[in-house]
C-alpha cells in the first residue's frame, strides 16, 4: 500500500528528469567551486534562518566559491538587508508557481542544472518530492539537508539517492532557528548566535505609533480581533502613541473586526507592499503587537520590542526561542502541560478557530506585558 502510494510521483519524477536532459552546464569561474544554498518558505521562516546563513556565507568564502542562494521573494528581500552579501547570487523562485506550473517548473530545473553546482545545502523546512527534492536531483551536486520524518516514506525511497549527507533532524525537538545549526557543519553549537538581527541601510527615525498585526496565515494562530482591540485601547490611552493596523490582504477580516470593536481610537492603516516597505515601518515603530506569524520574528530582528500572544501547539519550535531575547516578550498560556501537541490538540477545537491554548489568553495578561515597556 505504502509503495503505491509512491508510484503516483513517477509521472513527476518522469517530468523533471526529462526537463534537464540535455542541459549544457556553466563552465566554473577561475576554478572556483559553486555551492547552493536552498531555502524556500514563509517570511518568518526566512529570518529564522538568517544567522545560518550568515555562517554559511562565511565558511564558504567567495575567494573559494560562487555562491548563489535559491529562494523566494521573501528571500530574496530580505537577503539584501543583511551583511556579506554584495557577492552572492540570488535566484528567486515561486514556490506555488514552482509546484503548480509544468513549463515554469522545467524552466527552474533547466536552470539550476545549468548552475553546475558542486555543493548544495538544502534548508527547507519539510522535504517534499515535488518541492525542494527535485531541485535537489536537478542540481546533479553534492546535497547536503534534513533526514526525512518517519511519515516521509516517498521521500525515503525517492529523494534520499540525491544527498551526500544527510543531517538528522530534530523537528519540534528544538527552536528552528538552533535547528539550522546543524547544516552549517560547525560543531560547537556555543559560538552559534541564534538571534536574527537586520540592520537596514538607513534606519527611520522612531515615530509615536505602535503596530498590531491581528492577522495569521493559519486561523488557529489568531488571538481574537476584539483582544486585539482593547489592547490597543490601553497602549493608546498610557501612550498617546497611534495604533497603524497591519497585515496582508487576507487579514482583512481580523484587522476590520478589530478597528470595529474599538472605533472611538485614531486608527491607521499601514501602506506599503513590499518587505522592504515593512521592514521600514516596523523599524519606525515604538512597539509591535502580533500574533504568532513572521512579524513576531521580523520585528525582534529589527530591535524593535515585540509582544506576541501565541499558542502552544509548536512552542519549542517556533514562538519559545532557548536564549533570552531582548526584544520579544512572548505571550501564552500559563498552563503548558499540553504544549507541543504539533496541531493534535487533546481538546475539543472547532475547525477554522483559533486553538483553545490561544483563547484562554486574556487581554489583561498581554496589557501587563505591554505596561513595562512603555517608555514615557
Amino acid at each position: 500500500m505504502i509503495q503505491l502510494k509512491c508510484i503516483r510521483w513517477l509521472p513527476q519524477l518522469t517530468w523533471d528528469g526529462f526537463a534537464v536532459t540535455g542541459v549544457r552546464q556553466e563552465p566554473s569561474n577561475g576554478g572556483k567551486q559553486r555551492i547552493g544554498i536552498l531555502r524556500l518558505g514563509g517570511l518568518g521562516d526566512f529570518v529564522l534562518f538568517m544567522p545560518a546563513l550568515k555562517a554559511i556565507l562565511h565558511d564558504y568564502p567567495v575567494d573559494t566559491y560562487d555562491r548563489y542562494l535559491i529562494t523566494d521573494r521573501n528571500g530574496t528581500s530580505l537577503v539584501q538587508m543583511i551583511e556579506d552579501v554584495d557577492k552572492i547570487t540570488v535566484f528567486e523562485i515561486n514556490g506555488s508557481r514552482f509546484i503548480h506550473n509544468q513549463i515554469y517548473r522545467a524552466k527552474v530545473l533547466r536552470t539550476i542544472r545549468k548552475l553546475n553546482l558542486d555543493i548544495l545545502i538544502d534548508a527547507a523546512l519539510i522535504r517534499r518530492i515535488e518541492g525542494n527534492d527535485a531541485i535537489v536531483r536537478a542540481s546533479g551536486a553534492k546535497a547536503i539537508g534534513f533526514r526525512e520524518q518517519q511519515d516521509q516514506y516517498c521521500e525515503r525511497r525517492y529523494g534520499n539517492y540525491a544527498y551526500q549527507r544527510l543531517v538528522d533532524d530534530h523537528r519540534w525537538s528544538t527552536h528552528e532557528a538552533f535547528r539550522y545549526f546543524h547544516l552549517t557543519g560547525q560543531s560547537d553549537p556555543s559560538t552559534f548566535n541564534i538571534l536574527p538581527t537586520i540592520e537596514l541601510p538607513c534606519r527611520p527615525d522612531t515615530q509615536n505609533m505602535f503596530l498590531i498585526f491581528p492577522g495569521a496565515k493559519f486561523p488557529e494562530r489568531r488571538w481574537p480581533p476584539t483582544r486585539f482591540a482593547e489592547v490597543a485601547r490601553f497602549t493608546h490611552r498610557e501612550t498617546g502613541w497611534i495604533p497603524i493596523a497591519v497585515g496582508a490582504p487576507s487579514d482583512s477580516e481580523s484587522i476590520d473586526a478589530m478597528i470595529d470593536a474599538s472605533s472611538d481610537l485614531p486608527w491607521k492603516h499601514a501602506k506599503g507592499k513590499t518587505i522592504e516597505d515593512l521592514c521600514n515601518l516596523i523599524a519606525s515603530a515604538q512597539m509591535v503587537i502580533t500574533n504568532d506569524s513572521g512579524p513576531m520574528h521580523l520585528a525582534p530582528a529589527l530591535q524593535v520590542p515585540t509582544i506576541a500572544v501565541v499558542p502552544g501547539a509548536e512552542f519549542t519550535a517556533y514562538p519559545n526561542y532557548p536564549v533570552d531575547h531582548p526584544y520579544l516578550h512572548i505571550v501564552h498560556q500559563e498552563d503548558t502541560t499540553c504544549f507541543d501537541c504539533k496541531w493534535n490538540c487533546i481538546k475539543k477545537m472547532k475547525k477554522k478557530a483559533s486553538a483553545p491554548c490561544l483563547v484562554s489568553i486574556s487581554e489583561t495578561e498581554v496589557c501587563a506585558m505591554v505596561a513595562p515597556l512603555i517608555k514615557y
